[in-house]
């Protein structure tokens, strides 16, 4: 997954308390949303679309669904609004 560079407070989602996320994976964007206090994010777009425990688990359904012989084990959800990886406000 690509990293970005980090800028500013995210912007919240228009899902209540959650925060848009984005992972870009051989060109390919796939977007979703990050819910602190589940510490869950939900995939809205592309083969792997739902809702996952975790941001790892989400990243790696991704990547499953998109080159099944790599390593699933990554991790680079981007705050859409920041370009900030999301780990930079998970706790």
């Amino acid at each position: 997954m690509e990293h970005f560079q980090r800028t500013s407070t995210p912007k919240k989602s228009s899902n209540e308390g959650t925060v848009d996320v984005h992972a870009l994976y051989e060109g390919v964007r796939v977007e979703g949303f990050y819910d602190p206090a589940a510490e869950s994010v939900t995939v809205t777009s592309g083969p792997a679309q739902g809702r996952y425990k975790s941001p790892g688990g989400a990243a790696a359904a991704v990547l499953r669904a998109q080159n099944p012989k790599v390593s699933a084990s990554r991790n680079g959800w981007i705050i859409t609004d920041t370009g900030s990886l999301l780990q930079t406000i998970r706790h």
